[in-house]
């Protein structure tokens, strides 16, 4: 799981070696770093499941809950501080 969106954080060999099924870029909405860089977005798509990129700018407080030993990645249904 890959917790950042600079370019330089999230390189490829990181990704290759981690082979994230899904990632959690937490990011603030409009933020001054431009966040997370198209490069990182590319990369996870090479390796993260269909739909397997959330983002909180544009998908508001995500969390993961254990059901029976399985993680479910879920986003919390009611947008917090006007998130689009």
């Amino acid at each position: 799981m890959d917790t950042t969106g600079s370019a330089g954080s999230s390189t490829a060999d990181f990704i290759t070696k981690t082979s994230p099924e899904i990632a959690i870029i937490s990011v603030g909405i409009k933020n001054s770093y431009k966040h997370p860089s198209e490069i990182t977005i590319q990369r996870l798509l090479e390796v993260c499941r269909p739909n397997g990129i959330y983002r909180t700018d544009k998908d508001g407080t995500i969390y993961i809950v254990n059901i029976d030993g399985e993680n479910v990645v879920s986003k919390l249904k009611t947008k917090v501080n006007g998130g689009d």
